[in-house]
């Protein structure tokens, strides 16, 4: 069963905060020239989740699910001591690969993914008919 409450906190905070949403970039902080680099490192990961990025950060659902969720960071990293942050978006919202695979996807419309997240959270995990509700918005 999906993470409901994580899922609602997520599309909770994309319509709160659009300018932190990006489906395109897991997850990218300003540089000390106030560029954003993706930075995938648990420290950036701990940093944005005590809010030390507020202002500038922004992240995909998956970065949101892995921000947002009490998951340890240092329990995923991969072989160049990153953040693999689609498996541990997975674990966080309690979704199959499949799911995860579609729902993490660059492609999704932005401006959908509110009510997708909720249709989820609600018991939803068919991506076709998630794909309908996608088309709807």
């Amino acid at each position: 069963m999906p993470n409901s409450d994580l899922l609602r906190k997520i599309a909770d905070a994309i319509e709160a905060n659009p300018d932190q949403y990006d489906q395109k970039t897991w997850l990218a902080v300003p540089n000390r020239f106030g560029r954003l680099q993706n930075s995938m490192v648990p420290a950036t990961v701990l940093r944005v989740r005590e809010g030390k990025f507020r202002c500038g950060a922004t992240a995909c659902v998956a970065g949101h699910a892995v921000v947002m969720s009490d998951i340890d960071p240092e329990q995923y990293l991969n072989a160049l001591q990153e953040v693999d942050i689609f498996t541990a978006a997975r674990d966080a919202l309690d979704i199959d690969s499949g799911l995860a695979t579609w729902l993490f996807d660059h492609r999704r419309r932005e401006s959908a993914m509110p009510a997708v997240l909720r249709a989820i959270a609600d018991g939803e995990t068919d991506t076709t008919r998630l794909r309908e509700v996608e088309s709807k918005c």
